[in-house]
């Protein structure tokens, strides 16, 4: 899939899941808004992963770029342990722990997927610009040696 394919596609797809995702919140389901955000965190997480990770060669750029992934893992794993306690805190309490875990839920949902769509472009021009180079090169005659 050519990399402009592929962030149109990661754009639209995650776009639809926080449309649901805002929905849900104005409503008042946090429940629901819970589960659409997680899934979220996770899809851009795997993302970020697969192909901006993974696509890093130089090690210090790679590092700043796994710190920044595991921020959002932890919040995302925040989130999982508030929606376990919930199910054994008294609903007094738990309105507010779903607040909180929602507010952490979207920074790290806006946050993530700005980091990821951002690698995504700065990627698809480096590649693009890479294979540009690479076709002009002509390859017709001989290098000479000398």
């Amino acid at each position: 899939m050519k990399p402009s394919n592929l962030i149109e596609q990661i754009n639209v797809e995650i776009k639809k899941l926080y449309e649901q995702y805002n929905t849900a919140i104005s409503s008042n389901d946090y429940d629901k808004a819970l589960v659409i955000g997680i899934e979220i965190i996770e899809k851009l997480l795997n993302t970020t992963d697969k192909y901006v990770i993974s696509n890093l060669s130089n090690p210090s750029i790679k590092e700043i770029a796994k710190g920044i992934v595991s921020y959002h893992e932890k919040t995302l794993a925040y989130v999982k342990g508030t929606r376990e306690a919930l199910k054994t805190m008294p609903l007094i309490y738990s309105f507010d722990a779903k607040e909180k875990a929602i507010e952490s839920l979207t920074t790290s949902i806006n946050g993530l997927f700005s980091f990821l769509l951002g690698s995504l472009v700065v990627l698809a021009d480096i590649l693009s610009s890479a294979d540009s180079n690479t076709q002009k090169e002509d390859r017709s005659t001989i290098p000479r040696v000398v």
